[in-house]
């Protein structure tokens, strides 16, 4: 990452596929500003692996903001409201498959991106769902590009939140051909009789 970071080269063109994991936080002061210098030098980036826990993603999420990597939108009732993306997307224009382990800020990367496939390890509950429809869709009300979906809902989301948080995915991504979602591990017998 450092020689694509910088080198006078252009080698960062080359690159289709790029993962990222920061497990601690003794050299992300060092690996994150090389890791964002590196990432607008790849152009041709098509797959974006990230792992990075939530205790160590706040400097991160500064810095992409600051490199016009992740949008720095204004949040209202949830929703993502994007300004001014023209620069925005100028940086990982060929970005189509996205792998989020970590903070749901994170999620701001695929604004005004035409991603094709997102997964999320993380696990979203009801505050966190409103804002990837937010993101996914830039503030608009359909993204028409994601085609596969994969994530994470929490254990303890009631029934008639699953069932709207699933419509709003569908009327969110209408070219969707494949969701898949994943729950930690749960007991049928509990959560069905907690809902009655």
């Amino acid at each position: 990452m450092k020689t694509i970071a910088e080198s006078k080269e252009d080698y960062g063109l080359l690159l289709r596929s790029l993962e990222f994991a920061s497990n601690s936080n003794k050299d992300l002061f060092t690996t994150y500003p090389m890791l964002c210098n590196a990432i607008h030098r790849m152009h041709n980036l098509e797959t974006l692996h990230l792992n990075i826990p939530y205790k160590v993603s706040p400097y991160l999420i500064y810095l992409l903001r600051r490199k016009n990597i992740l949008h720095n939108p204004s949040v209202n009732d949830n929703k993502i409201v994007c300004n001014d993306l023209e620069s925005f997307t100028t940086v990982l224009p060929n970005l189509r498959h996205l792998y989020i382990h970590g903070s749901t800020d994170l999620l701001q990367i695929m604004t005004a991106r035409k991603l094709m496939l997102l997964t999320l390890t993380v696990i979203l509950g009801n505050d966190s769902l409103p804002l990837l429809v937010s993101a996914a869709t830039g503030g608009t009300n359909k993204n028409k590009t994601v085609t596969s979906l994969t994530i994470t809902l929490h254990t303890e989301i009631e029934v008639n939140s699953i069932i709207t948080s699933l419509l709003t995915i569908v009327f969110a991504f209408p070219e969707m051909k494949h969701l898949t979602i994943r729950t930690p591990t749960v007991n049928p017998l509990v959560s069905s009789s907690n809902q009655l």
